[in-house]
């Protein structure tokens, strides 16, 4: 890639590929003997306007350019007006040796810094790939660690692991360590790979229509041992049962599931599961838990509920 512009923009929750794209400008301008020279990095919601023009302002040593790169500085975001107005009346400003790039999760773009930058200079997005895109990439990444799996099997495993990309690199690492060769199983991916918060969740709730109160309890007992919050578990819940209620109530005005996904912006795995469990819960029973899940939420912020104890009794009174 050719670096052309003094100033980078790049955002979305796509962290693996973000980073990928901010190392090709890394590689561009940076020579590696004096990398610790001409590279800075500045993190954090303390970040100030005046320090980014300030390092702006510094010479590249032994070498034609420098480069910054500024992390969730929420410059892009409201609540910051006073500094990215200081920083928008700067970056025409920004000297041809420094090249500034911007890594942000979110942004607003009614804001005159976004516009600004959006007119003059390089914006680029970083959105979640599809589940199509990641079975792909997932094939070739799959290859290069000579890790063999059916196709079926791929599918699965970008199903139950967490849908950012640098999390399935990780399990992929972990599954070429386990097995240095032979195929990879389910059963290897469910004993081996750290499935997704949404998906234990998604099992859970299964467990609740399916009126099985021994699995529903053995899940709830695991993702507290792996240090997940009993609010968190509640919160996840409330919004499981949500969209069950969504897609059980799309589907029955007519929509199909790639219509669903569309219309909703969910993974095509969780329609289909909202779609799979709906059967499970009229739309009273769906109504009920919500509200359950939001008093239950209430009653342990104001101390009437132990947060354990709260979210077993709605485990077991909706799966018996």
């Amino acid at each position: 890639m050719e670096v052309t512009s003094k100033l980078y923009l790049c955002y979305g929750s796509e962290e693996y590929t973000k980073n990928q794209y901010v190392e090709k400008i890394k590689n561009k301008i940076i020579d590696p003997a004096y990398e610790l020279m001409n590279l800075e990095k500045i993190e954090g919601k303390n970040i100030s306007a005046d320090k980014i023009i300030d390092s702006a302002e510094t010479m590249p040593f032994m070498s034609d350019k420098r480069l910054m790169i500024v992390k969730n500085s929420g410059f892009f975001k409201s609540g910051k007006k006073d500094e990215s107005a200081k920083i928008a009346d700067y970056i025409d400003k920004i000297p041809a040796t420094t090249c500034l790039v911007f890594m942000e999760t979110e942004i607003d773009k009614r804001l005159g810094l976004y516009r600004k930058v959006n007119k003059n200079y390089k914006v680029v997005e970083f959105s979640p790939p599809s589940d199509r895109e990641l079975v792909e990439w997932a094939k070739k990444e799959l290859k290069k660690h000579k890790v063999i799996m059916k196709n079926p099997t791929v599918e699965y495993f970008i199903r139950v692991i967490t849908n950012d990309m640098e999390s399935i690199i990780n399990e992929i690492k972990k599954l070429a360590s386990y097995k240095d060769n032979g195929e990879i199983t389910i059963d290897e991916i469910d004993n081996i790979c750290t499935k997704s918060l949404d998906v234990r969740i998604f099992e859970l709730v299964k467990a609740l229509g399916n009126k099985d109160t021994k699995v529903a309890l053995e899940i709830y007992s695991n993702l507290l041992e792996m240090k997940e919050s009993p609010i968190g578990i509640l919160s996840m819940m409330a919004r499981q049962f949500r969209m069950i209620l969504k897609v059980k109530y799309m589907r029955q005005l007519g929509h199909d599931n790639q219509s669903i996904v569309k219309r909703t912006g969910l993974r095509n795995f969780m329609v289909r599961e909202c779609n799979n469990q709906a059967p499970n819960f009229t739309f009273a029973q769906l109504e009920s838990a919500i509200k359950e899940c939001l008093q239950a939420d209430e009653d342990i912020k104001t101390g009437l509920m132990e947060p354990e104890l709260a979210v077993e009794l709605i485990l077991i009174k909706y799966s018996s």
